[in-house]
C-alpha cells in the first residue's frame, strides 16, 4: 500500500500518541506490580528469574533469522505466501528450540547452580518458543501497516495477563515460579490477541524464493542481534555465574528502574523505523523525521533521566524498601547509560531504515569485543556494579553512529539537544537540593519532585515556546483528522 506523506505524518503522530498513552499505562502497571514484587520477593528470586530469561534469549536469537523485521522493512506489497512462509519457518525453529531447552534444562540449571527448581523453571519457560511465532508475525504485520492502536491493545493485554498471573501466584506462595509462569501466560495472550487482529489465513504454503528474498536483510539484522548477546545476555549470565543470583538480582532491580528515561524514546524509535523506511527516498522528509525524533528524545528522555538521578535514593527508600539500597550505584550508572542509549537507539533505527545493516553489524561486533574486554575486569573489581560501568562505556561509544548518519542527512544537535539538556540539568539540580533539604517524609519527596517537573516545563515554555506550539498543533491536527474520519 502506498501512503501519501501527509497521511504518513498523521499516522506516525497518531502512533506516537497511542504508544505514549499505552506506555504511561504500562509503566504505571509495571511500577505498581514491581513495588509489590520487590517487597514480597528477594534479590535472589529476581536473579534466578533473570538467569532463566537471559538464557532463553540466547536460544531465541535462532528462532527468527531476522524475518520479522524484514517483513516490516520490505518496500513491496506483502502477500499471504510471504506471511505463511515466514510463519512456518519460525514455528519449525520454535519446536526445535523448545526440544533443546526442555531436554537440556537440567544441565543448564546445574551450570548456574540453580538445582531442581532451576530445571523446572527452564522447562516451563521453554514453551514460549512454540507460542512466539504467531505474535512475531502478527506484530510485524501490524507495525508495518502502522496499526499502533491494535499493537497497543495487544501489548496491554500481554502485560495485564502476565502481571495478574504473577501477583496471584506470588501471594499464593509460589515465589520465583510465579515470575516464569506469568511470563509464559503473557506470551500466550500476546500471540492470541495479535492473531485475532491480523487473522491471516494459515495455510501450509512455503516458498523458498520468499525466504531467500528476505534473508539478505534479515540475516544481517539477525547477526547484529547475535552480536548483541555478547554485550547483553552473555555478560549478564557471566555475572550470574561469577557473583551469584543475588547480586544479579540487585543489578536487575537497578536496570528495571533505569529504563524509565527510555519510556518515550522507545516509542519514538518504534515509530521511526517503519516511518523512515517509507520516506527513505524523499531526502527532505527523511531529514525532518531524523531531526524531530532527536528533538523529541531531548524533550522527554533527558529530563526523566535528570529527575530520577536527583531523587533515586529516596525513590528506593519510600517505595521499594531499603533492602534494595545496595543497587543504588548501578542505578546511577544505568540512568546515565539510558540517557545516551536514547539517542544511539534513534541513530541505529534511522540507519537501519536506510538498509545499513552491515554497518550496524560492525558496531555490534565492536561492542561485543569491548564488553568482554571490560566486563570481566570490572566485575572482578567492582562486583555487579562493574557491569554497569562497562555498559556505560560501551553505550557511549555508540555515539559514533551519529557521524555515519551525518553523511546521509543533516542533523542539528546544537538545536535539538543542548537547550533541553541544560534545562533538564537545572531542573534536576533543584530537585536534588530540595529532596536533601527537607525532612525525610514521603510528602516532602513528592513535593520536591513536583517542583522539579514544574520547573522543567516552565523553562521549556519560556525558552522553547515555538517547539511547544509546533507539537501542540501537530497533536491537534491528528485529533481533528481522527474525528473527521
Amino acid at each position: 500500500m502506498t501512503y501519501e506523506i501527509g497521511v504518513l505524518k498523521k499516522r506516525a503522530t497518531e502512533g506516537f500518541l497511542l504508544l505514549g498513552a499505552k506506555r504511561v499505562f504500562v509503566q504505571a502497571v509495571f511500577t505498581i506490580s514491581n513495588i509489590f514484587l520487590a517487597r514480597l520477593l528477594f534479590p535472589a528470586d529476581f536473579g534466578t528469574y533473570a538467569t532463566v530469561t537471559f538464557s532463553l534469549s540466547v536460544f531465541a536469537v535462532f528462532s527468527d533469522l531476522g524475518l520479522s523485521p524484514s517483513l516490516i522493512q520490505k518496500k513491496a506489497e506483502i502477500k499471504s505466501e510471504f506471511i505463511n512462509s515466514i510463519f512456518w519457518v519460525q514455528l519449525a525453529l520454535g519446536f526445535v528450540l523448545f526440544a533443546v531447552v526442555f531436554l537440556s534444562a537440567g544441565l543448564i540449571s546445574n551450570f548456574f547452580n540453580l538445582g531442581n527448581l532451576g530445571k523446572s523453571l527452564f522447562q516451563i519457560a521453554s514453551f514460549v518458543f512454540i507460542i512466539n511465532p504467531i505474535d512475531s508475525v502478527g506484530s510485524a504485520i501490524l507495525e508495518r501497516n502502522l496499526k499502533y492502536f491494535k499493537l497497543m491493545v495487544s501489548e496491554v493485554c500481554e502485560l495485564l495477563s502476565g502481571v495478574l498471573t504473577t501477583l496471584v501466584l506470588v501471594l499464593s506462595g509460589y515465589g520465583v515460579v510465579s515470575l516464569v509462569i506469568g511470563y509464559v501466560v503473557s506470551r500466550f495472550v500476546a500471540s492470541l490477541v495479535s492473531y485475532l487482529f491480523v487473522l491471516w489465513p494459515i495455510r501450509f504454503t512455503f516458498e523458498k524464493s520468499v525466504i531467500r528474498s528476505l534473508l539478505n536483510f534479515g540475516l544481517n539484522f539477525q547477526f547484529n542481534v547475535m552480536l548483541a548477546l555478547f554485550w547483553g545476555p552473555f555478560i549478564l549470565l557471566y555475572l550470574s555465574k561469577r557473583v551469584g543470583v543475588e547480586n544479579l538480582g540487585y543489578f536487575q532491580f537497578a536496570a528495571s528502574l533505569s529504563v524509565f528515561p527510555m519510556a518515550f524514546s522507545d516509542i519514538i524509535n518504534r515509530v521511526i523505523f517503519p516511518l523512515s523506511s517509507r520516506v527513505q527516498v524523499k531526502k527532505e522528509y527523511f531529514k525532518k523525521v531524523a531531526n524531530e525524533s532527536i528533538l523529541m528524545i531531548s524533550l522527554t528522555s533527558i529530563p526523566m533521566m535528570a529527575l530520577e538521578i536527583a531523587c533515586a535514593r529516596q525513590l528506593i527508600h519510600y517505595f521499594y524498601t531499603d533492602k534494595w539500597i545496595p543497587s543504588l550505584p548501578a542505578l546511577y550508572l544505568g540512568l546515565l547509560q539510558m540517557g545516551i542509549a536514547a539517542y544511539t537507539g534513534s541513530f541505529s533505527q534511522l540507519l537501519l531504515s536506510r538498509g545499513k545493516t552491515s554497518y550496524l553489524r560492525n558496531i555490534g561486533l565492536f561492542w561485543a569485543i569491548l564488553t568482554w574486554i571490560l566486563g570481566p575486569i570490572l566485575i572482578a573489581t567492582y562486583g555487579f556494579v562493574g557491569i554497569s560501568i562497562s555498559n556505560l562505556i560501551v553505550t557511549t561509544t555508540g555515539l559514533i553512529m551519529f557521524y555515519k548518519l551525518r553523511k546521509i542527512v543533516d542533523i542539528n544537535l546544537s538545536r535539538n539537544v543542548v537547550p533541553f539538556l541544560l534545562i533538564s540539568i537545572t531542573a534536576g539540580l533543584v530537585t536534588f537540593i530540595l529532596v536533601n533539604f527537607f525532612p525525610q517524609r514521603i510528602y516532602y519527596f513528592l513535593f520536591s519532585l513536583s517542583v522539579g517537573i514544574f520547573m522543567f516545563l516552565a523553562l521549556v515554555v519560556l525558552f522553547e515556546r515555538k517547539t511547544v506550539v509546533h507539537y501542540l498543533r501537530l497533536i491537534w491536527s491528528v485529533l481533528v483528522f481522527e474525528s473527521s474520519k
